[in-house]
């Protein structure tokens, strides 16, 4: 008889322990779970704000803002320039990136540039001494912003 009390009262111990070792267990895993809710929350929250991650192309080497008319116009980047951001503000805009003076055409053909819609901003990779060629799209004149990048 005392055996089986014996035994019993370690059963009843060992049980005990397993149940508190899995309530612990439990609770941490439910504090992990909240802090990944927080995390993704904090997420969700800062995509909804416009904050997303950034990833930094570079150096600000030198911004400029031009017009950008009916006519093809072009702008010589900073000898050491590789990248660069265009934004067109106002309106869309054609722009054509490469060695020497560049032209752009607002038809279909060799010239014909990469579109910027208004309000958006793109970012271009190029060899040092590039030119950029850039018109507006439309019959509106466009602001233009360039920021080169090293």
């Amino acid at each position: 008889m005392l055996g089986n009390i014996y035994y019993g009262s370690v059963a009843k111990g060992a049980n005990a322990s397993i149940t508190e070792g899995l309530a612990e267990i439990a609770n941490k895993v439910d504090n992990v779970s909240g802090a990944v809710d927080n995390m993704t929350n904090a997420f969700n929250a800062s995509i909804t704000q416009g904050r997303q991650r950034v990833e930094v192309l570079g150096a600000t080497v030198k911004s400029v803002a031009f017009t950008a008319g009916s006519a093809s116009a072009n702008y010589v980047f900073t000898s050491t320039c590789t990248r660069a951001t265009i934004t067109a503000t106002t309106a869309d805009i054609l722009v054509k990136i490469g060695a020497g003076a560049q032209t752009v055409t607002s038809t279909q053909g060799v010239n014909y540039g990469a579109v910027i819609p208004a309000g958006q901003s793109k970012d271009f990779a190029f060899p040092p001494g590039s030119q950029i060629a850039y018109m507006r799209r439309g019959v509106t004149d466009a602001a233009i912003d360039i920021t080169e990048l090293n």
